[in-house]
């Protein structure tokens, strides 16, 4: 045993604490009953089970908003921050099989303003689900704090729905109240987790769309299950919108293995894709349930010189149908500027693949004639696999 003396106690705790994982909320509460929080944290992670009705334990009381303030209020030189009620999108750290929709906003507007402050806050996670919190509102002053981050330079974020079946006056509110200032020009990397076809399409163009020094470099998109019969919502909002300019890499992700009944080229990707005039690198994915894929509009796809297809399935029939579905794209040069193809696809069991030539041959000779290069990439076991992480927190 080796004894230091008691004055290290102080600083050694400083470096220890830097980085901070909350991930209950008894955790939260020891943080800040003990007196741990200060300006030596520069990076804290919250994850909470809420009272959704998922059942779960260590259900935060309807006080955290409030204790989660406070906490943040001490800690003012927070670089990173992730708040979380839920484990899935774009982080293989945990796990939890359902999504965790919370209920209680009781002095979340505290955490607002607790964020808004931490003007060293150079990344932001926020995946709080409010999608059954029947305003509009939140989702307004949420996004109000983004302008007053200046040193913002990641954001990863859920937009819920805004369409109760009613002529709700917060909506409407919503509709005619995007800030006035756009985000900070130091965030360049956005990642997005619609939860509705319902989704909010002048707060979606007003994260999009280059303003003043304002200009994307990177967008990931994330969509969960949609109903079916209301996928085609988000298509129709958008139907007639002109483009413009914003990130040169757009990426669309998926962790649903199974999904028979979405269409998510034609609901979901192709017409946010018809807003974006400076994509250079796309990635999407495609099911093979889904023919005849729709492509984006050509001014779209003009500018595309990577583009990346994303096939989480496996076995034969799969990879056949993706080859007949996919090669005309090349043959008929649908993307007159593309230089790279890429298939990926989920490869669950340990086996040694065929060739490209056998495997998709149609592609292969399409990539050829057209002189792109062809790349195969079958090394995923499991879906998040096909994704890498963008911020785990």
């Amino acid at each position: 045993m080796s004894l230091v003396h008691r004055s290290w106690t102080s600083p050694a705790q400083r470096v220890l604490r830097r980085n901070v994982k909350l991930h209950s909320y008894d955790q939260l509460h020891k943080f800040s009953k003990e007196n741990m929080a200060g300006p030596h944290v520069r990076g804290l992670s919250y994850v909470y089970t809420p009272y959704s009705g998922l059942g779960g334990y260590d259900i935060a009381p309807s006080t955290h908003w409030k204790l989660l303030a406070d906490t943040l209020s001490r800690c003012p030189n927070i670089r990173q921050l992730s708040v979380k009620s839920l484990y899935r999108f774009l982080s293989k750290e945990t796990e939890y099989k359902n999504f965790c929709r919370d209920r209680n906003t009781n002095d979340i507007d505290l955490v607002y303003s607790s964020i808004k402050d931490l003007v060293n806050l150079e990344a932001l996670v926020f995946d709080v689900d409010l999608r059954f919190v029947q305003t509009s509102r939140l989702l307004l002053d949420f996004y109000s704090i983004l302008p007053d981050l200046r040193n913002l330079q990641y954001l990863q974020a859920i937009v819920w729905r805004i369409d109760f079946g009613n002529d709700d006056e917060d909506d409407i509110e919503l509709i005619t109240s995007i800030p006035d200032r756009s985000p900070p020009p130091s965030l360049k990397k956005l990642a997005l987790h619609l939860v509705s076809p319902f989704t909010p399409v002048p707060l979606l163009k007003w994260l999009l769309r280059p303003s003043g020094e304002y200009h994307l470099e990177e967008l990931i998109i994330d969509r969960p299950e949609w109903h079916q019969g209301k996928e085609m919502e988000l298509r129709a909002q958008l139907h007639g919108s002109d483009s413009f300019a914003s990130a040169q890499r757009v990426r669309f992700i998926d962790y649903a293995e199974t999904n028979e009944y979405v269409r998510p080229n034609k609901a979901f990707i192709t017409p946010i894709v018809n807003l974006l005039s400076s994509v250079r690198d796309l990635e999407l994915y495609w099911d093979y349930s889904e023919r005849l894929v729709e492509l984006p509009r050509l001014t779209t796809r003009i500018p595309i010189e990577n583009l990346t297809v994303c096939i989480a399935s496996y076995g034969y029939y799969a990879a056949r149908t993706a080859d007949k579905e996919l090669f005309p794209w090349i043959e008929r040069q649908s993307f007159p500027n593309l230089r790279r193809f890429r298939v990926r696809r989920l490869c669950p069991y340990s086996s040694e693949e065929s060739p490209s030539e056998d495997r998709f041959p149609l592609i292969t000779e399409a990539c050829k004639n057209a002189k792109i290069s062809l790349e195969l990439d079958f090394e995923a076991r499991r879906i998040e696999d096909l994704y890498e992480s963008v911020y785990v927190p």
